[in-house]
């Protein structure tokens, strides 16, 4: 499930090139040096716990590097620290295996990515009219 997240950061790649924009992704404790040679950076941190260590790490070096940062979670030590520092938090549904919260991340990066204007309008719609896709596929199947 991750890989496929990944997947769809990287296929927004080249809108993000016009914006002299970049995603790295990073899975591990710290943050990436690459990011200290960016110009404009935020931390986007997502957990779906909120206790993944990695991803705690990586928050709280953030604070301490005074980066703007964003917290994506259904709870735990992720959403404390956000509401302790006062940084931007989407909460996500709680209580369901993580594989299921999948879409809910998703949509609160695409949200995170329009508010902040990294998708643009023809973007959205595009967006848009996927997911009435899906969703008129999902409704037929279930009508059989």
């Amino acid at each position: 499930m991750q890989a496929l997240r990944l997947r769809r950061l990287s296929s927004w790649q080249n809108s993000l090139k016009k914006l002299n924009s970049e995603i790295v992704v990073h899975k591990n404790y710290g943050l990436p040096a690459k990011i200290k040679k960016m110009r404009r950076t935020l931390i986007v941190c997502i957990s779906y716990s909120g206790n993944t260590e990695e991803t705690l790490n990586a928050y709280s070096q953030a604070l301490i590097g005074k980066y703007p940062v964003f917290a994506i979670t259904s709870g735990g030590k992720l959403e404390q620290i956000a509401k302790k520092s006062k940084n931007p938090l989407i909460l996500v549904p709680a209580e369901m295996p993580p594989r299921f919260a999948l879409g809910y991340q998703l949509v609160a990066l695409t949200g995170l990515f329009i508010k902040i204007g990294l998708i643009s309008k023809k973007e959205q719609a595009l967006i848009v009219k996927a997911a009435q896709q899906i969703k008129y596929s999902a409704l037929k199947r279930l009508s059989l």
